[in-house]
């Protein structure tokens, strides 16, 4: 069944036999061409392909912190994997979509110095067109977002202050 290949997909990808994560993901695709996570699942394909061609014994570890990251991420455990990913960096400055996924996570968090050093590095090291596109499409849009993210910051602020005053029976919001 579809799901049932996704979850060995996954099992293969935690136990590092990646080249089974990224057949299994392929019959996945076939078995379920109109999954709603089929993007998805092709990009992770693409990825999990990319770590491939790292040499060993350093593509090996890189390959355990990624499977880390992206268990970090499924988990909601952010901090943990930037963690993975930084390390993954130190063992493979040049490799290109760590820098992407460093770009994008930093991105997130609103730390957009970090984020326009991730992807500026994205670019220089990526020979497709696309993936620099895409890299100057977020090098771009980058002030807007964290204008927009310190808005909603500043947003879900007054939501709790106003929250906590009413709890409080407070009449006034002070410091």
């Amino acid at each position: 069944s579809p799901s049932a290949t996704f979850n060995l997909a996954n099992c293969a990808e935690s136990n590092e036999r990646t080249a089974e994560a990224v057949r299994l993901l392929e019959r996945y695709l076939a078995i379920s061409p109109s999954a709603l996570d089929a993007e998805e699942s092709l990009t992770r394909i693409a990825d999990l392909k990319s770590l491939l061609t790292l040499p060993d014994p350093s593509g090996a570890q890189i390959r355990r912190l990624y499977a880390s990251a992206y268990g970090g991420l499924a988990e909601r455990k952010y901090d943990r994997a930037l963690a993975a990913f930084i390390k993954a960096d130190g063992l493979a400055p040049e490799f290109a979509l760590t820098k992407w996924k460093l770009g994008l996570l930093y991105e997130a968090t609103g730390d957009i110095d970090r984020a326009r050093q991730n992807f500026t590095h994205y670019r220089e090291l990526s020979s497709e067109q696309s993936a620099q596109d895409a890299a100057t499409l977020h090098l771009t849009t980058l002030e807007a977002k964290r204008t927009k993210y310190d808005e909603e910051i500043d947003a879900a602020g007054d939501i709790l202050a106003d929250l906590l005053n009413r709890s409080l029976k407070l009449s006034f919001n002070g410091s």
